[in-house]
């Protein structure tokens, strides 16, 4: 299992290498995903800790190696509802990333992203639409709006404005989305078809049952025609 490789890997890394060492810490990075991925929280949290006190000492805060290391604990506190934890560790996140990438990187947007989902999973909604809304306008600039990862940030957007019961922003958006993937993938492509779906349960939401069951209608067509 993966567990037990990387356990022997860390008992073979503390004998060759000390177990104050950056592949150390990676390793224990790695079996704490494995832990996370097994749903057992409490181990996993204990070695994101214990790599992310080996990788403070050793490379700084500002490495990706620690960066990333806080990310997945980030996410691990998110997973389990500790959103508090969640949100204070994407802050300190942002804050490196702001002093060493700026404002308008990339990475930046991606953390801004995961706040936004954290603070939309807390029904923090106002917060969440205001990140959102700054993780579209960075990858715009960089990426264009056409990008997939633009798409899913407009996604993003929408599903937390039908959350807030505000349908018009969400209908809107999502027709945004289905006319850049019409342009991009055709009406026959079943990415179209996704945002068709997603349309649709947006006018469930407003309760248009109608229009709903029309578009599902054609999502039900693309996937008969491409997957049989």
């Amino acid at each position: 299992s993966a567990e037990k490789y990387y356990l022997e890997a860390l008992k073979i890394q503390k004998n060759v290498l000390g177990n104050n060492h950056i592949d150390y810490a990676q390793t224990l990075n790695y079996l704490a995903v494995v832990y996370s991925d097994m749903r057992d929280y409490e181990k996993a949290e204990k070695q994101h800790k214990e790599a992310i006190k080996i990788q403070k000492n050793l490379v700084g805060v500002e490495h990706p190696y620690y960066i990333t290391s806080l990310s997945n604990l980030a996410m691990l506190y998110s997973n389990i509802g500790d959103f508090e934890e969640s949100v204070k560790l994407y802050k300190e996140i942002l804050d490196i990333q702001e002093r060493i990438c700026g404002v308008e990187h990339l990475d930046y947007a991606a953390s801004l992203s995961r706040l936004a989902l954290v603070y939309s999973y807390m029904k923090h909604y106002f917060e969440s639409v205001d990140l959102h809304k700054k993780v579209l306008e960075i990858q715009r600039k960089n990426l264009g709006g056409e990008h997939p990862d633009y798409i899913q940030s407009l996604n993003y957007l929408a599903v937390v404005y039908s959350k807030m019961g505000n349908y018009t922003e969400a209908e809107k958006i999502s027709k945004e989305i289905l006319d850049v993937n019409k342009k991009i993938y055709g009406e026959e492509h079943l990415i179209y078809a996704l945002s068709l779906s997603n349309l649709a349960v947006v006018y469930y939401d407003m309760g248009n049952n109608i229009e709903a069951i029309n578009l599902h209608k054609k999502v039900l067509e693309i996937r008969k025609k491409k997957l049989g």
